[in-house]
């Protein structure tokens, strides 16, 4: 029997404040394996802290009509935790990730 492969990836953010905005999301269907399944949760602060509080914990089951929806610290971090089963290249998330007020340092770049 193969061994499945897991990953815990944690990201730190810093400033004040941060929204969160979960763009697209295909995780493994994890649904009757002895794992627990993939996910990926926001809290609020940093993950460290014993006294942050979680925003909301993301799975394969996520509404798609509320995918769009921003996830906002009040403290001035964002720790984002996701854990993933090692599945194909078609798996995955894209977020977006953004300080507020909306900084206009880049804008001129593109």
């Amino acid at each position: 029997m193969a061994a499945t492969v897991f990953v815990v990836c944690l990201f730190l953010l810093y400033s004040d404040p941060l929204l969160h905005r979960l763009m697209q999301l295909n995780l493994f269907n994890s649904t009757g394996k002895p794992w627990p399944p993939d996910y990926i949760q926001l809290i609020d602060g940093d993950i460290y802290n014993s006294t942050t509080e979680e925003l909301s914990t993301i799975t394969m089951d996520y509404d798609p009509n509320t995918s769009n929806k921003f996830y906002q610290s009040t403290w001035p971090s964002l720790s984002v935790k996701l854990h993933a089963t090692g599945a194909t290249a078609y798996h995955g998330f894209v977020a977006e990730v953004l300080t507020l007020p909306v900084s206009p340092h880049g804008l001129g770049m593109f």
